[in-house]
């Protein structure tokens, strides 16, 4: 019997719909159980939103994460610390220090004294994170005569607000004997203390993991990512209410290929929109097919005009379909994410067979999903992983259900309701409420609010790089993704 090719997205989309009734079964059935593979990351946890920046606040340490409870001994050490060397590009040398964890041998101060004499400031912040991140015993054994001669000959002359607050902590748990509690006290106490000064001898934690491999680390999956690449193909509802989550979307790209295309330098994005049989011809168009030109991603989202709709239900199953169609181009070796971005969910006569065309991308990916294969094996095709991002409360149900049968995470995004559906109506720009005495009163200079689109940006771009690697590097990717946030809006670097 012959492979039944892939047909034509919008036809898929119609023969989905119209074998709905004969297809869905009378009880929902539960999503079949994902098997973690190299190439395919295990579902993120949902992840909680990162805090805003506080970078007058006091620098605590952070909560130890507990996928790095386990201790790393010498070999683990220097096996991090030599793919740190091969790294190319900070993002991925950043990943590799939040990899460390909150116990490691003292093998690991050199990539850390490197990051921190580094001359880009984005990995010098994680230099310092990756000592703010050990736990106190373990932090005072790494602190060697080089290290701390670092940090209070020459980083603690740094200007930055927030670096110097968590420099000073990390000071005060490293060496407790110098008892001081600012720049001036810790130089006189190193002056005297250096010439006799050596840390406590390195003791191996009885957990300790002494093995010369990073299978199964966060690493092992950054350089996946680097060597087979990524696709990640954005499908986004763009009926009416949807105009701040698409600007959102719009704004996270930045940040997203910021921090993601340093580690999958073949990152290629695309962009399908959908809306519902009626607004647009086939429910879903392909605006960009992937592409490594993320600016042209971009401005095609600052283009999307948010209309259409009226009733709640859209062709969902249409604009995942179109992401699957040959259009898109996607690369049979490189990872493939989908991630559907949306405020209402499919119609109900669709919803069964939008979970069996999800399983079936994931299970026989770029097979078409239909019938079965015979002849000779061929070489093993990435799977699809989709997950999903509701932009209000209403389909969260229903797309938590897509991305369990896609092997991913369903989110609810932090974005404004749209005027008209429960939010404040906005004041008309440039005119102040009273334009008495008020308008004469000095311009307040302190920051810009944040824009509307900010908190939700943040999010979205957390999830796309927890899904990129799975959910058990989760507390890795949050430190790493929070630190880059944290450190870029204490001014520190732009």
């Amino acid at each position: 019997m012959r492979r039944i090719l892939p047909i034509r997205a919008s036809l898929a989309c119609a023969l989905l719909t119209s074998l709905a009734a004969a297809q869905a079964p009378a009880t929902p059935p539960a999503p079949a159980p994902t098997t973690p593979t190299p190439s395919s990351p295990t579902p993120a946890p949902t992840p909680t939103p990162a805090p805003a920046a506080a970078p007058n606040a006091p620098a605590a340490k952070p909560a130890a994460p507990a996928a790095a409870a386990a201790a790393l001994g010498k070999g683990a050490t220097e096996v991090l610390a030599n793919s740190y060397a091969q790294a190319e590009h900070w993002a991925m040398r950043a990943i590799v220090l939040m990899s460390l964890g909150g116990d490691w041998h003292p093998a690991g101060v050199p990539a850390v004294l490197d990051a921190l004499r580094s001359k880009d400031e984005r990995l010098v912040a994680y230099g310092l994170e990756a000592l703010r991140g050990m736990e106190d015993e373990a932090l005072r054994q790494v602190a060697t005569a080089e290290l701390v001669d670092e940090l209070i000959g020459r980083q603690i002359d740094r200007k930055n607000k927030l670096f110097h607050q968590r420099l000073l902590a990390v000071l005060a748990r490293a060496l407790p004997d110098a008892k001081a509690t600012d720049r001036r006290g810790y130089e006189a106490w190193w002056l005297l203390a250096k010439p006799g000064y050596a840390p406590p001898a390195w003791t191996p934690p009885a957990a300790a993991t002494g093995g010369g491999t990073v299978a199964g680390t966060a690493v092992e999956r950054a350089f996946d990512l680097r060597d087979a690449g990524l696709d990640v193909a954005i499908v986004i509802d763009s009926t009416g209410s949807m105009q701040l989550a698409i600007d959102t979307a719009r704004d996270a790209i930045d940040d997203v290929v910021a921090l993601l295309a340093g580690i999958a330098p073949k990152l290629r994005l695309g962009l399908v929109h959908y809306k519902d049989f009626g607004d647009i011809g086939d429910g879903a168009k392909v605006l960009a097919p992937l592409t490594k030109d993320q600016k042209d991603v971009r401005e095609k989202l600052g283009k999307l005009i948010a209309s259409g709709g009226g009733d709640t239900p859209e062709r969902v199953e249409c604009g995942f379909e179109a992401a699957l169609g040959r259009e898109m181009g996607w690369n049979k070796d490189a990872n493939k994410l989908v991630l559907i971005v949306g405020d209402a969910p499919p119609h109900d006569e669709s919803i069964e067979p939008l979970l069996a065309r999800v399983r079936s991308a994931r299970e026989h990916p770029l097979e078409g999903g239909k019938g079965p294969v015979t002849g000779a094996p061929k070489k093993t095709v990435r799977p699809f992983v989709t997950s999903t991002v509701a932009t209000n409360p209403a389909p969260k149900d229903v797309f938590a259900r897509i991305a369990a049968a896609g092997g991913g995470v369903g989110v609810v995004l932090d974005v404004p309701a749209p005027p008209g559906r429960g939010a404040p109506p906005r004041p008309a720009p440039g005119k102040p409420a009273d334009k008495g005495k008020e308008k004469d009163k000095p311009a307040d200079k302190g920051p810009p609010p944040p824009p509307p689109t900010a908190a939700g940006a943040r999010q979205l771009v957390e999830h796309v790089l927890l899904l990129s690697f799975g959910g058990q590097h989760q507390a890795q990717l949050q430190r790493f993704v929070r630190t880059y946030f944290e450190f870029r809006d204490a001014g520190l670097f732009r």
